[in-house]
């Protein structure tokens, strides 16, 4: 996701501050902003691998 969702869970959480979804919206962004990783294509790779070849 972009960084306009981000902005706009920004918005939303400064509309309402003590909003639980809110705020767990953006802190799954933030967590998120950084993947897919080398490490996460990496075991994506060697899951579809044992998927095909049984290995």
């Amino acid at each position: 996701m972009g960084p306009a969702v981000k902005q706009r869970y920004e918005a939303m959480l400064e509309q309402d501050p003590d909003n639980a979804r809110f705020k767990m919206l953006l802190d799954n962004w933030v967590a998120a902003k950084d993947h897919p990783t080398k490490e996460d294509l990496d075991n994506m790779a060697a899951a579809a691998k044992k998927a095909v070849l049984g290995e």
